[in-house]
């Protein structure tokens, strides 16, 4: 899995951020949904959503403790996702009880 190896490259090398979102994760992700989705809730989306997930990563993120590349990292996975067509935005309504 690409995974682990991927999120090792990003620790070494935070500053290369932009690189991986602009040239190394769009052709992962292209090429494997489900390593995507793993991907994702690997970065703790489900935690980040406030959600309970079926889908579970045997090895959460490394990142935890350092939240603020874990949640940028997060947000360039959505991103990437979204352009290319993997992730769609839905409206969320908010009910006050």
């Amino acid at each position: 899995m690409w995974i682990e190896p991927l999120e090792g490259s990003i620790r070494d090398s935070p500053e290369a951020i932009n690189e991986f979102k602009h040239h190394i994760f769009p052709e992962i992700f292209r090429l494997d949904l489900d390593g995507y989705l793993k991907f994702l809730y690997h970065l703790q989306l489900d935690r980040h959503l406030g959600i309970k997930s079926t889908i579970h990563s045997p090895n959460p993120s490394v990142f935890t403790a350092n939240g603020c590349l874990e949640i940028t990292l997060l947000f360039a996975a959505l991103q990437v996702g979204k352009e290319l067509g993997l992730v769609k935005d839905v409206g969320w309504l908010l009910s006050l009880t």
